[in-house]
């Protein structure tokens, strides 16, 4: 990997672990927001829960007075119970299910839901606690304030939550103050105006002593409200905001790999563009000495021939026998050369063909006359397996393929061999041919190797029959494969156009193939 790659990606690592971060304090604060909202709730309910039972201006509260309340409070959306508690954090009125075992902390966090204490002013412009007075039910004679009807002492008013079929102060001190001295009277009315100008007339009701109303603000004095709210919506909230984040994260990454795959391939294209301009000139630097091999090769041409001729005469005088000998081996030797020289030449020559349609039989069987003689000296059998049909191609150049193949067959195959020809088929418009002989074969490591130039098996093979075809074949936009024939090679041409049979060459006859 280069240098200038490596800090493209670590610079798109960085990014995204920076917007990871970002979206990670982001959620931690969405998360503070929610907690806030859900201790505003509690906070703004505490402050109704004061202000209702403030609102009676009595120090006194009846218990089924102060549920109603908090049943309509605990009627808004998210509140699952609510108490008031007393100085020893025990319930004294509560809407829903609480549980005080044990006196939890100003904020406690739970699976379900989230409980908040909070302090509340139950007080008024005369007490700083209220009492909440247990429900009276029919029967009973002792156990609330309301049945037990305390006298009030001498001098001291009723106050206002006294039984309404209780006597007066009034009327209890109009009644006694004709039975009692004038100066017992005097002294009843002015500890009466003290009181009615003390700070809090009401702070004991009359005829309770101060232990006993001691008792009864611990134990029903309201001192704490405790309110539960359901985590649903904080949860669905923090949640969906939580998956968000992670589905922008991942959206990050992916356009962030995707930044790098597209740096890579650009990278990667930039180095294949600067390749192919350098394998062009390559190629352009080989075309040139291509046509100058060309050249030189058909210029060579022209000596040997001369030498050729020369050692043809040589031949036609009288002379001893080994210059006789020694002339027809300067011929031979010189057709060798030729010859290679030709499939140099041909090899060199790009390819043109000029498709037209023809008829595969004649192909086939003109190549064989040409090389019936080779066949004959080895007694080789000749089978065409179903070579009637017409297909487009150069006619040349598919008589060059078709000559080489099967010389080639010949040169491998021993005596008695057989060599086959086949066309069939292989779809719509489209045939193969193969040419199959019972030779050796090739070795499977081989048959890509067999159509490379100079490469050959045979100590006097030239390597360009074979690399001959295959130009012929790329020229015609075919595809050949060397194959096993189990014994022996067969070459397989694939990709060749077939000619219906009403645009067949007037002279071919019908093209009728089967099927593989």
């Amino acid at each position: 990997m280069r240098r200038n790659e490596a800090t493209v990606y670590a610079m798109l690592l960085l990014a995204w672990l920076l917007l990871v971060a970002w979206q990670a304090v982001e959620h931690q604060r969405v998360i503070a927001a929610e907690k806030s909202s859900l201790r505003t709730q509690a906070s703004a309910t505490s402050i109704a829960i004061g202000a209702a039972v403030r609102s009676g201006r009595r120090p006194f509260i009846p218990q089924e007075r102060l549920e109603i309340i908090l049943r309509e409070l605990s009627k808004a959306s998210g509140i699952e119970s609510m108490a008031l508690l007393n100085a020893n954090h025990e319930v004294v009125a509560s809407a829903g299910s609480v549980s005080m075992a044990t006196p939890p902390a100003d904020e406690t966090w739970a699976q379900d839901g989230v409980t908040f204490i909070t302090p509340v002013d139950f007080g008024d412009q005369f007490t700083s606690t209220t009492i909440v007075m247990p429900s009276f039910r029919p029967g009973q004679t002792s156990g609330t304030l309301q049945q037990r009807r305390f006298p009030p002492p001498q001098g001291e008013r009723r106050p206002e939550f006294a039984p309404r079929d209780a006597p007066t102060s009034e009327t209890r001190n109009r009644s006694e103050s004709v039975a009692r001295p004038a100066d017992e009277r005097t002294t009843a009315s002015q500890a009466a105006r003290r009181g009615r100008r003390g700070p809090n007339p009401f702070r004991r009701p009359p005829g309770m002593t101060d232990a006993q109303f001691e008792e009864l603000s611990r134990s029903r004095g309201l001192h704490g409200f405790v309110i539960t709210l359901s985590r649903a919506d904080y949860d669905r909230a923090v949640n969906a905001d939580f998956w968000q984040r992670v589905i922008a994260a991942f959206i990050a990454a992916l356009a962030g790999g995707g930044l790098g795959i597209a740096w890579h391939q650009a990278q990667k294209s930039a180095r294949l563009q600067l390749r192919l301009q350098r394998a062009s000139q390559m190629n352009m630097h080989l075309q040139e000495l291509n046509l100058a091999a060309a050249g030189l090769a058909h210029e060579t041409r022209n000596p040997l021939n001369i030498i050729r001729g020369l050692a043809q005469l040589i031949t036609q005088r009288p002379s001893s026998a080994e210059i006789h000998s020694r002339a027809q081996d300067i011929a031979q030797e010189v057709d060798r050369v030729t010859s290679r020289l030709n499939e140099f030449i041909n090899y060199s020559r790009p390819p043109e063909p000029r498709p037209a349609p023809l008829n595969f039989r004649s192909v086939v069987m003109d190549v064989v006359r040409a090389l019936e003689t080779d066949m004959t000296d080895k007694e080789i059998r000749f089978e065409p397996d179903g070579i009637d049909g017409s297909i487009e191609a150069d006619q040349a150049l598919l008589r060059q393929m078709l000559f080489n193949l099967l010389l080639n067959a010949v040169q491998a195959v021993g005596r008695g061999g057989l060599i086959q020809v086949g066309l069939r088929a292989t779809g719509l418009g489209e045939a193969a041919f193969e040419v199959c002989d019972n030779g050796p074969g090739v070795p499977p490591d081989q048959r890509e190797q067999v159509f490379r130039p100079y490469f050959t098996t045979r100590e006097n093979g030239t390597g360009l029959g074979l690399a001959i075809v295959r130009q012929i074949a790329l020229a015609h936009q075919w595809e050949i494969e060397c194959l096993d024939n189990r014994p022996g090679a067969r070459f397989r041409v694939r990709g060749i156009k077939l000619v219906p049979r009403s645009a067949a060459h007037p002279d071919s006859p019908a093209a009728v193939l089967r099927h593989s």
